[in-house]
C-alpha cells in the first residue's frame, strides 16, 4: 500500500515539475506578477509561510513517514533510524 502511494506521489511530483518548467519566468518577474495580482503583501506572506512551515512539514510526512515505513518496516539492524538521518 505504501509503495503504491509513494510511486503515485513521485509520478505526480515529476509531472507537476515538468508542467511548471514550461512556464518558468525570472524571479523578479514572478514576484511582480504575484504582488500585482494581490495588491498587498499578503501574497508574499503566504509564500513565506508555505516555504518555512508547510514545505518542511510535507517533506517530513512524505519522506520520513511514507518512505521510511515502506522500506524499513521490518528492519532488524536499526536501518530505519540510521539511514534517513
Amino acid at each position: 500500500w505504501y509503495s503504491i502511494l509513494t510511486v503515485l506521489v513521485l509520478v505526480l511530483q515529476i509531472s507537476f515539475n515538468v508542467q511548471t518548467a514550461k512556464h518558468v519566468q525570472s524571479t523578479a518577474e514572478g514576484w511582480a506578477v504575484l504582488i500585482g495580482y494581490s495588491g498587498t503583501n499578503f501574497a508574499e506572506l503566504g509564500i513565506y509561510i508555505a516555504l518555512f512551515f508547510l514545505v518542511p512539514l510535507m517533506e517530513e510526512l512524505i519522506y520520513r513517514g511514507l518512505l521510511q515505513h515502506a522500506f524499513f518496516k521490518h528492519s532488524r539492524f536499526g536501518l530505519d533510524l540510521l539511514l534517513p538521518s
